[in-house]
């Protein structure tokens, strides 16, 4: 391409996005998406590097490419994503723990490596929606993320809780008749801490802390 055109259309899309840090983002996305392996991974680079104040943006760009891209792709953000987000950051927790029920394997373990990054043990943010997708009905999904969910869950009694809000929170009623056995065990028995533990996760995710 002539070196004045590609001046002309730089100058022409700097106009039509006039916010430097989301031209800087759409610019390395495009790397991301487009770019040979040695592109990729300088766009990988680049997305970690950018100005705080690109970061949301950043974050919001990449999410968006877990949740509509196919694996090659995929692969990439996740990488990307592990290292632009802040920990905690409930934007990118959100979009892999979608991936974690990913049908192509590559995708489902990186996204768990991410995921263990970002939100660390005893994030009840995420443990119910990481239990419903244990429950999926996908053993081979199942299997992968059990793992996952073992290392969110530091103990058999928060995970037993987890999978009782997931059962109430996400799956189909015929569910709800185990669960709330399971709940009602726990009272009987006066396992406080596991009615909380319970409670806590039923509670709207973007609420608990």
């Amino acid at each position: 391409l002539d070196p004045s055109v590609k001046r002309e259309a730089l100058q022409l899309l700097m106009s039509l996005v006039p916010d430097k840090s989301r031209f800087a983002v759409i610019s390395t996305m495009g790397r991301l998406k487009h770019g040979r392996t040695d592109a990729r991974n300088a766009a990988i680079s680049a997305l970690s590097k950018l100005p705080i104040e690109c970061k949301p943006n950043a974050v919001d760009a990449l999410a968006d490419a877990l949740r509509t891209s196919g694996k090659g792709l995929k692969v990439e953000a996740l990488k990307a994503i592990a290292q632009t987000a802040a920990k905690g950051d409930q934007t990118a927790i959100s979009s892999v723990v979608q991936c974690l029920a990913d049908r192509q394997p590559e995708v489902r373990l990186l996204a768990g490596k991410v995921l263990l990054q970002l939100s660390g043990r005893r994030d009840l943010a995420v443990l119910a929606r990481v239990a419903a997708i244990c429950l999926c009905g996908d053993r081979a999904v199942e299997q992968d993320v059990q793992q996952v969910f073992r290392q969110l869950a530091p103990s058999e009694d928060v995970r037993s809780m987890a999978l009782v809000a997931a059962q109430l929170r996400y799956c189909d009623k015929e569910r709800w008749p185990d669960a709330m056995e399971v709940l009602s065990t726990a009272v009987c028995r006066g396992a406080e801490t596991s009615i909380a533990t319970a409670l806590a996760l039923l509670q709207d995710p973007g609420e608990v802390v």
